[in-house]
């Protein structure tokens, strides 16, 4: 998101055994997994159904009580599912127990996929469910890779385990030493050397968290995670497409926003969460079938309006870059396109200012509950323009675009 021109960039199993465990389920998470198991060595064992079968229920016993160790907090034997030996591994999963535990994790739901074997080593790809709210209706999801040693020598044990792309990121949980605060709606987590800005934050964020729920698709979200970056973070995480003038982004799918220290300084921080927030809040599930090319003002532009609320635009702090591109530039279609990763923070700005008064249009003339459902219907269900301005709004897109044109010409004079 821009700095106070402050546009906001969005960029957003294996079926195998499945291990669930969770405040309800501890109980049966508990049961001591067995010192070894009947398998070949990777480099004898043959690619038969059976064997790959036991390989997997050996690696998910394995996960079960690594998991019910984190829900229970227990150190040791989270991290001692890998072997001693296998120090990167030792230290990857210490740091993933510190971080989940600061940040509430409250469910963890592992899928062992497919396993492969090597000469010296088992493969296995994981798909992890998680929460970091009691009670969570929609998980959030994770993918691990792994290699194992199986039923050779003294035990099941990992000998690698790295975090693997979901979507389009990793989430920074995963890569990432975290320390964390949490409210009643968001989750603040952050490196430790910005530890001590993450109570003024989570206060900021609490406030923002309740205007986007107001602009939910369906559920509003489990808990919004806030991650604070730092310059080598913000490196790390980068979701991909982040330009210049970006100072934050949110990740619909894992609820989460990432916001660049640089920004937490900012007067506009409020503002800044309120947009991401609500871009969590209403992009969730979003179809691949979504053209960006009619999505894009509408979810940016009801992000800007969460961000900044029904105002005149003699108060709208975009109005002189979007003026300009109103008066000269601007073809009178609101569909207006994303800016360039190089874009300058006006050309950006005006961009988004357009796509705010877009908005703003559709809620005045149909009301915020139908521009929702219009919104919904292109940004994420992928619904044509055309019919989804037919369903949700009752006028046919022309009219629409006619209509709010006019009204944006207007507005800007």
């Amino acid at each position: 998101m821009l700095r106070i021109l402050l546009p906001a960039l969005l960029i957003a199993g294996l079926i195998g055994t499945v291990v669930r465990f969770g405040r309800e389920g501890e109980e049966a998470a508990a049961n001591p997994v067995a010192a070894s198991v009947s398998v070949p060595a990777p480099s004898t064992a043959t690619a038969t159904v059976a064997v790959k079968d036991t390989v997997r229920a050996s690696i998910a016993e394995v996960m079960t009580r690594q998991g019910a160790a984190l829900l229970a907090g227990d150190r040791k034997a989270f991290v001692g599912v890998a072997a001693p030996s296998a120090k990167d591994s030792v230290a990857w999963l210490d740091d993933r127990f510190t971080t989940l535990r600061a940040m509430g994790v409250t469910r963890w739901t592992v899928t062992v996929g497919e396993v492969r074997s090597s000469a010296k080593y088992w493969e296995a790809g994981v798909d992890v469910e998680y929460c970091f709210v009691a009670n969570c209706v929609k998980p959030l999801k994770a993918g691990l890779s792994t290699h194992w040693n199986v039923g050779y020598g003294t035990r099941t044990e990992i000998t690698e385990i790295w975090d693997r792309v979901v979507g389009r990121t990793i989430h920074p949980w995963a890569q990432s030493k975290l320390t964390a605060v949490a409210g009643r709606r968001v989750v603040v987590a952050a490196p430790a050397a910005l530890a001590a800005r993450m109570p003024r934050v989570l206060a900021t964020a609490e406030a923002a968290a309740k205007v986007a729920d107001g602009f939910a698709a369906t559920d509003r979200p489990g808990r919004y995670v806030l991650y604070l970056a730092g310059e080598k973070e913000w490196d790390a995480w980068a979701y991909g497409d982040e330009g210049s003038w970006v100072d934050g982004y949110a990740n619909a799918d894992s609820e989460a926003v990432v916001v660049r220290a640089s920004a937490l300084s900012s007067a506009d921080l409020g503002m800044l969460l309120r947009h991401e927030f609500a871009h969590v809040a209403s992009l969730v599930g979003r179809s691949v079938a979504v053209s960006n090319a009619d999505a894009w003002w509408l979810k940016e532009g009801l992000a800007d309006y969460a961000g900044f609320g029904p105002r005149s635009f003699g108060s709208f702090p975009r109005r002189t870059e979007t003026a300009a591109f109103v008066r000269k530039g601007w073809n009178g279609d609101l569909r207006v396109q994303a800016p360039g990763q190089k874009a300058s923070d006006r050309t950006a700005s005006a961009r988004y200012g357009v796509a705010y008064l877009g908005v703003q249009c559709l809620i005045q003339r149909y009301g915020q509950s139908r521009a929702t459902s219009f919104v919904q219907a292109v940004a994420v269900q992928g619904v044509t323009i055309e019919i989804a301005a037919a369903r949700s709004l009752g006028a046919t897109w022309k009219t629409v675009n006619s209509t709010c044109a006019t009204q944006i010409r207007k507005t800007v004079g």
